[in-house]
């Protein structure tokens, strides 16, 4: 079967050609801004007459059925008397000889390719290959010159695209193999549920056809095989490749175990798991460099081997399959994840690779972002994580730490720019009356470039990586200059006192235009959750346009089967919380007395947790158990398993609203009975989210109700999801607060219209035995 493969120049000379290292702190966002300046200068400065700067490039190669579009685009290229010029630029803050002799092969490769592509449609009988290097800070520079004959570039290049097509090869027989397997691909399960078959119908047309969906489905449904069901049966036609993208390691988990249904019926259906550096990597600390890490040295010379290996003998990577084929060819695991997303069909994420602009996976969506689909897991959360992604903070303590360079052997350069960091830093604190919005701090921020160029050609210089604690304000500085790329009408700059440390914020008041470009650039995005509610809120923080299509699935599972209560009579405002904790427990006890089983009761914070739990009196034949602030993975599990089918005694579980434990887990039947939800869960006030208040009410929108209502409503919504899951479940809940009767609460009763309002704890107890006793009627 013939068949045409888009591939640019940098995807062949990557894979085939380069060599050496791998460096997380050279080749950053900050470098490349640098470098595109001095592309720029250059370019002006040796201009003559023909130059041609930034040349696009196409070409084809065909070999058997097989034809490679390859694309490119040169530096610069004029034609002269001794023949064409190919220029290839390249700026670094690495020792300028060591660069070349590191990467000669490769930087070579890229501009004889772009002579090859000129070639096919000029003629010349000497190529002229110049290698430009420019160093960043010193601005030294470097040229190295080749000659070639026609015949030589066409050779050398052929060389390289036949490595290129024996890689590709098995890699295509796959994708071949894939398409015509999931032709017969059925849904993995005898039987739909009750609203499964319209969500995976709305699905498939999105993966035929493209644009975006927006879905809120009740917990319970199966929304995950729902999904990855049509999309997957899209690959090899309209779909290239899926995403799934989620908050939670539970929601990976469902992702995960939805592949490997799917993989019952194609076993070569390959799908990964991406792990967060942190827990991916072997490299201490995260320190991807050949300084720190012997698995970063040598990266590129091993990553063929590794990747062939891998792909030839097995689909399911997870992170301990990474980590196998990591350590038998001692590459970096968590980079090597990212290497081997190119050739699965499905990859499983956090959020940030498709939306932080610090971590997003430019490999697919820079470059085409419409070859792709995704799909985006309890996307209430991304309305929260989007706004923290594209903020970010500079503190007083970052800058105590990069002040300890002066105590330090580094150069003299370095030490110079630190004084001129920190004393802009002082003026902007001089100038400041804590808390307030500022003006962008234009110098200061040139200072901060200066630092960071700096600090990365020290790092190269000395061949280490600064001590711990300065080598995180390093990053953190680094992520602070990425993000002031972005700042517009959607942003504010601000000083305030984060404790004892002064701390200027770049604040992303509205995060929803970056969502809408994004998802906009793909071939398809489908965001859904449990709880979107209420539309009018979350459809214009996700960045959805009036055209886009909205899906409502109605709850499958019997109202009567749950039981909802409000106590109109108890505050739990700050003001009030000491003084109400004993109304509380008086509440929290007889709510549970009604029935033996299982209950989790839900706190807006750590501190109200702890106060309302001391003072709780634990009836006989009754585990209390509570979570705390970085719960591991491991006590996390430990904690739930404690929730048991058919329980003898009564569990009760302390927890935190918008926690692990209000959403993503999955205790169904009796391993949950009831939950109650102390406090309406508004976050604090702060004078970020106050400055939210006045943007929405600037653009006539409910200005409180999206800065603070709104999300703690979803947080309430979602721990009452906890408790119906299937068609069997039944439960009830306790909602502690006379603020759920107010109108601006009606959202929570849209979903849950049937609720009690009760006026004492007895009537609570009554309640609870009442609905109950018709389980023995």
């Amino acid at each position: 079967m013939k068949r045409t493969l888009d591939v640019s120049v940098h995807d062949i000379v990557d894979l085939i050609l380069r060599t050496g290292d791998l460096d997380s702190r050279i080749f950053n966002r900050s470098t490349m801004q640098e470098g595109s300046k001095m592309h720029l200068q250059y370019q002006r400065e040796h201009a003559q007459p023909g130059y041609q700067a930034e040349v696009d490039l196409h070409s084809s190669w065909t070999k058997g059925d097989l034809t490679f579009a390859i694309s490119g685009r040169a530096d610069g290229l004029y034609e002269a008397e001794d023949g064409l010029h190919i220029e290839e630029i390249k700026t670094t803050v690495a020792p300028l000889e060591t660069f070349h002799a590191q990467h000669e092969p490769w930087h070579l490769g890229q501009a004889l390719f772009y002579a090859w592509m000129y070639l096919k449609s000029h003629a010349f009988t000497t190529i002229h290959i110049d290698l430009y290097y420019a160093h960043q800070t010193n601005k030294d520079t470097l040229r190295k010159t080749y000659m070639f004959t026609p015949e030589e570039v066409e050779h050398d290049v052929s060389r390289v695209l036949d490595e290129f097509y024996e890689f590709y090869q098995p890699l295509l027989q796959h994708q071949d193999d894939l398409k015509e397997a999931v032709k017969d691909l059925q849904f993995p399960f005898k039987n739909f549920r009750h609203g499964q078959r319209e969500l995976a119908k709305y699905v498939y047309g999105v993966a035929q056809q493209g644009g975006r969906l927006f879905v809120e489905a009740p917990t319970g449904i199966g929304k995950t095989i729902s999904t990855l069901f049509p999309f997957v049966k899209q690959l090899g036609n309209h779909l290239e490749k899926v995403f799934y993208f989620t908050a939670k390691n539970s929601g990976k988990q469902a992702a995960v175990e939805a592949c490997e249904r799917l993989q019952i019926q194609i076993p070569h259906l390959r799908y990964l798991v991406i792990t967060a550096k942190d827990q991916a990597s072997f490299c201490p600390r995260g320190k991807i460099n050949p300084d720190d890490c012997l698995y970063a040295r040598g990266y590129y010379d091993r990553i063929k081997d590794a990747l062939h290996d891998a792909l030839n003998h097995a689909s399911s990577f997870t992170l301990e399959t990474i980590h196998f084929y990591a350590e038998k060819h001692q590459v970096e695991p968590f980079e090597f994840s990212l290497d081997l997303s190119l050739f699965v069909d499905v990859v499983i994420a956090d959020y940030n690779y498709l939306f932080d602009p610090s971590a997003y996976l430019r490999r697919f969506f820079e470059a085409h972002p419409e070859r792709y689909a995704v799909l985006v897991d309890e996307a209430h959360n991304l309305v929260e994580r989007s706004r923290d992604m594209y903020s970010s903070v500079f503190t007083d303590a970052m800058m105590h730490e990069l002040k300890k360079m002066h105590k330090g052997t580094f150069s003299k350069p370095l030490k110079q720019a630190i004084q001129k960091l920190e004393k802009q830093w002082m003026i902007l604190l001089k100038e400041a009356t804590l808390p307030c919005v500022i003006p962008s701090p234009k110098t200061w921020l040139n200072r901060l470039n200066d630092f960071l160029l700096l600090a990365q050609a020290e790092m190269k210089a000395m061949q280490a990586s600064f001590p711990e604690t300065m080598m995180d304000a390093y990053f953190k500085c680094l992520r602070f200059s990425r993000m002031v790329e972005l700042y517009d009408d959607h942003y504010v700059y601000t000083m305030t006192q984060d404790g004892e440390h002064p701390t200027l914020t770049l604040l992303c008041l509205d995060s929803s235009h970056h969502l809408r470009r994004i998802s906009q650039q793909l071939k398809g995005a489908v965001f859904f959750s449990a709880t979107l509610s209420p539309l009018s809120y979350y459809l214009p923080m996700l960045g959805a346009e009036s055209t886009d299509p909205v899906l409502q699935l109605p709850s499958p599972f019997r109202p009567e089967n749950f039981r909802i209560m409000i106590a109109s009579r108890v505050q739990t405002t700050l003001k009030k919380r000491l003084d109400t904790i004993h109304e509380v427990t008086l509440y929290l006890e007889q709510f549970i007395t009604g029935k033996l089983g299982n209950y989790l009761f839900f706190f807006p914070s750590y501190q109200y947790l702890e106060a309302v739990k001391a003072a709780f009196h634990t009836p006989d034949h009754t585990e209390v158990l509570g979570q705390h602030q970085g719960m591991s993975f491991e006590e996390r599990d430990a904690f739930l398993q404690k929730f048991t089918h058919q329980p003898q005694k009564t569990t009760i579980g302390f927890a935190v609203l918008g926690g692990v434990f209000s959403e993503g887990i999955d205790l169904v039947a009796d391993r949950l009975i009831g939950v109650a939800i102390v406090s309406v869960g508004l976050p604090g006030l702060s004078f970020h989210r106050d400055l939210m208040v006045k943007y929405f009410d600037d653009q006539a929108r409910h200005g409180f109700q999206f800065a603070y209502g709104y999300p703690a409503m979803n947080k309430v919504l979602q721990a009452l999801g906890r408790v119906i899951r299937s068609e069997e479940d039944r439960g009830v809940a306790l909602l502690l607060d006379a603020r759920y009767l107010h109108p601006d609460y009606q959202p929570i009763f849209q979903r849950y219209p049937t609720y009690d309002v009760i006026l004492s704890p007895d009537e609570c107890l009554d309640t609870v035995h009442a609905f109950f006793a018709q389980d023995k009627q």
